[in-house]
């Protein structure tokens, strides 16, 4: 009797087991059913469209075109790489870049501007004595005469007023002017500024008192005679 009860109850068990793990199986499929399966979204055909082609004709932009050039054309400093001399400003000339007269110069007070010029005349600055200069070069209706071609500055400020010479200056003046003449000869011959002829009249001169005033004239005459316009 005892053996059976046992036998029973361990029956009992496997089935109780069983029954357990049949159900948690079942729950376990059911879950697994009900999981949504992502289906992918079926591709959109998009329609085609061929691109527009703009055409242009000829001459439909002629006008914005040349408003371009103009702009390009007045960028370009054509003065950038002209140089002008004394009395003269670069001016842009039919899309030339040229070198003209001076139209005008500042008024100068200060008297150190002045110049005295080569023909003992005191200018009000050395701009209105390069701008005559030029406007004479130029023929200008402007130009006060043909001597002011050749007009140049002497020094700064206003032209020295020189008194007249006595009489005893007057006749000392030969001598002074040979020794001044033979000392500027014998400083250009020290500093290798003669030409080999005039350098050795210079050595000369210095071994013979009597040829020393001669030969300074001499060179100096011809260092003033030049072609194809005298000093």
């Amino acid at each position: 009797m005892k053996v059976q009860a046992v036998l029973v109850a361990v029956v009992f068990a496997f089935l109780l087991c069983d029954s357990t793990y049949a159900r948690k199986l079942k729950k376990s499929k059911k879950q697994k059913q009900q999981v949504p399966v992502e289906i992918p979204p079926e591709p959109v055909a998009v329609p085609f469209e061929e691109p527009v082609v703009q055409q242009e004709f000829p001459g439909e932009n002629i006008e914005e075109n040349l408003v371009e050039n103009e702009v390009k054309t007045e960028e370009v400093d054509l003065c950038a790489t002209k140089r002008c001399g004394a009395g003269k400003v670069c001016e842009v000339v039919n899309g030339l870049a040229e070198c003209v007269c001076v139209p005008s110069c500042p008024q100068e007070s200060d008297l150190r501007r002045k110049v005295c010029t080569n023909h003992n005349e005191t200018w009000n600055s050395d701009c209105e004595v390069y701008q005559m200069r030029c406007l004479c070069d130029h023929n200008s209706e402007s130009c006060k005469g043909e001597h002011y071609k050749h007009v140049h500055i002497d020094y700064y400020g206003p032209c020295k007023q020189l008194p007249t010479c006595l009489e005893d200056e007057m006749a000392d003046f030969p001598r002074r002017m040979r020794e001044w003449l033979f000392n500027i000869m014998r400083d250009m011959a020290d500093r290798r500024e003669l030409s080999d002829y005039y350098l050795k009249m210079e050595r000369e001169a210095e071994n013979n008192y009597t040829r020393k005033w001669t030969n300074s004239a001499i060179w100096k005459w011809c260092d003033l005679d030049e072609h194809p316009h005298d000093r």
